[in-house]
């Protein structure tokens, strides 16, 4: 009895590119089915790539969660941008993910110009559907072809589609869209890995989640400059109880002020909303002891970034 010959396996590597806050990392989590990426209305919130993956029999989709694109006003912008710039140029497909709420604008415009660089398919997500509305979504769906036309060099998306990364709406066609692009070759990953962490692994993920907290919890007060480096994550001698030892870096004595808090009440909040998150990712209870440091203007120092794995 002959065997049947099995069909060959396919891969994508796709970079998510969009403005600040248009829901990337959100997508990301959604795709995932859990929580690997940080999510906060404040700019910047991403700055470590991290890998998503989506394995559906022999197709298998990376994708890669970029820094946002932005023109950049210190040195740590500047090093966000190249490494989106340098995942870009190694994409099969971009994902260009809009926002149907607030507008099609400026700001995309400008990644348009960017995306259209290389020399790949680029898919138009207009994400959040859901609160947008039929109109509104239509009028951005609208708006980016004709903010395409206007670019030059650039000879239009291949696709459009309209999303919810928050509910999942439209996200099995985009899903269906991008694995009509792979190409023939092996999976990137083992078909168990749905995340990896990133360039700073394990480490990176759970310094996203209390960076994450740290500015949810100080609201409008907290600047953008704050960095987490978490230095050792350790099981504890005839204990189930795993240490997380972590550093919050800001740039002045005024901003750890902000960070901590009236008596702390900031520090803990953000603390004890982390630790939450971060036991479900490592499957255990945890002590987390995170500590809030200055490190003088570190966003614009080259000695600083590279300590901080920058």
């Amino acid at each position: 009895m002959l065997e049947c010959e099995k069909p060959p396996t396919r891969a994508a590597y796709v970079a998510l590119a969009g403005r600040p806050n248009v829901g990337k990392s959100t997508l990301i989590n959604t795709l995932c089915g859990e929580k690997v990426v940080a999510v906060s209305k404040v700019p910047q919130t991403t700055r470590i790539p991290s890998r998503a993956v989506v394995t559906d029999g022999e197709t298998q989709l990376v994708f890669v969660d970029l820094p946002g694109l932005s023109k950049p006003s210190t040195l740590l912008g500047d090093r966000l941008n190249k490494t989106a710039r340098t995942e870009l140029a190694s994409a099969d497909t971009v994902l260009l993910i809009v926002d149907a709420q607030s507008g099609v604008g400026r700001g995309d415009k400008y990644l348009i110009e960017r995306v259209c660089n290389w020399d790949v398919p680029v898919i138009c997500a207009v994400n959040k559907a859901d609160l947008a509305g039929r109109a509104k979504t239509a009028k951005a769906l609208e708006a980016c072809k004709e903010m395409a036309e206007s670019v030059e060099g650039f000879p239009g998306f291949d696709e459009f589609v309209a999303i919810s990364a928050l509910t999942g709406e439209g996200v099995d066609v985009l899903l269906s869209l991008l694995a009509a692009r792979a190409k023939e070759g092996p999976h990137l990953f083992d078909e168990s890995t749905v995340h990896d962490g990133g360039a700073q692994g394990l480490e990176g993920q759970i310094g996203e989640i209390i960076r994450e907290k740290l500015i949810a919890s100080a609201r409008d007060e907290l600047p953008y400059s704050i960095a987490v480096v978490v230095d050792e994550i350790a099981e504890r001698p005839d204990s189930d109880l795993i240490d997380v030892h972590a550093r919050a870096v800001v740039e002045r004595e005024s901003q750890k002020g902000l960070v901590i808090g009236k008596g702390g009440a900031n520090l803990k909040r953000a603390g004890a909303e982390a630790r939450t998150e971060i036991e479900e990712l490592l499957g255990g209870q945890i002590f987390l002891d995170l500590r809030v440091v200055v490190m003088k203007d570190w966003q614009q120092n080259p000695k600083s970034l590279q300590k901080l794995g920058f």
